[in-house]
């Protein structure tokens, strides 16, 4: 039995200095789900997911994308991975749930884009233009956020929007709700989704 204590106290003792990392932080845990999955799996498979639109309100005026919904584990993983381009006014949408603070990547990607984060009032609080494709540098947003939208690099200039202008978040309202609290996550029902968003 003495013989195994040392064993038993260097373990307890790696818990512990983990347990105070995760909780100092929180998007540690996203990044390292997201990584283990990035090294086990090398193409994307059909993860279905639900098209809808989605309202941009700008100082300017409103801009609709045609986006596709990433709300469970392996719809986010996988992403926008793999495409090789991205219709005009179109983009993916990922919701996370309860706020978090989060950050993505552009691993296995073939186009860049451009990445915003919007908190739970639907208030564009990040935005990261002009990302270049398949780069492992993580693009976080620093404040909790319930979604996140990737869109075709110089698309958000292009359409005239800023940090601080929203996105009306309403007709997803249903899908945010039913999402886990915490990671990793559960699949969520996308048939919460209101008729009226999906194409």
């Amino acid at each position: 039995m003495s013989r195994l204590l040392p064993g038993i106290l260097l373990a307890l003792m790696v818990l512990f200095i983990a347990g105070i990392m995760f909780a100092l932080n929180p998007a540690l845990i996203d990044q390292l789900w997201h990584r283990y999955h990035q090294n086990n799996s090398a193409q994307p498979q059909n993860v279905g997911f639900v098209r809808g639109n989605l309202t941009l309100r700008g100082h300017n005026g409103n801009h609709v994308l045609s986006v596709e919904i990433a709300g469970t584990p392996s719809q986010r993983q996988y992403g926008l991975m793999y495409r090789s381009s991205l219709p005009e006014n179109a983009g993916m949408l990922f919701l996370f749930g309860s706020p978090r603070v989060v950050e993505m990547w552009m691993l296995n990607m073939d186009i860049p884009l451009d990445i915003i984060f919007v908190d739970e009032k639907g208030r564009i609080v990040r935005a990261y233009e002009n990302i270049p494709a398949d780069s492992e540098k993580t693009y976080g947003s620093q404040v909790p956020v319930v979604a996140a939208i990737e869109m075709n690099a110089g698309a958000f200039s292009k359409m005239g929007m800023t940090e601080g202008d929203s996105v009306d978040l309403a007709p997803f309202a249903g899908a945010l709700r039913d999402l886990p609290k915490s990671e990793p996550p559960k699949d969520f029902n996308l048939q919460s989704l209101p008729k009226e968003i999906r194409n």
